[in-house]
């Protein structure tokens, strides 16, 4: 399916990610190398580009705050909405799958 909307030539992509939590609410990621998670942290898109923003003056540490604020309150509202809504039904599983 994401080769359909890739553009030419509709060669795969490869995506390479990084996790910043750990695999539950106690994992306190011990196997982690501190330097390697800062690194990891400074080639984050969303970071980067609040960094290039301030540096064009196009934006302020507090522009930012309200920014992530704001996304943080829709995606606590979309949480609150998932968790308020029923459960499928088995028989729904494959009906929503694309091609």
């Amino acid at each position: 399916m994401c080769l359909r909307f890739a553009p030419p030539p509709r060669a795969p992509s490869v995506c390479t990610t990084y996790r910043y939590g750990g695999h539950h609410a106690g994992d306190k990621q011990d196997y982690k190398d501190a330097h390697e998670a800062h690194a990891w942290r400074q080639r984050d898109p969303i970071e980067r580009l609040a960094r290039e923003l301030k540096k064009a003056g196009l934006a302020t540490e507090q522009s930012i705050a309200a920014l992530k604020a704001e996304v943080d309150r829709e995606l606590r509202s979309a949480l609150d909405i998932a968790k308020a809504a029923p459960f499928p039904i088995a028989d729904d599983l494959g009906a929503f799958l694309h091609e």
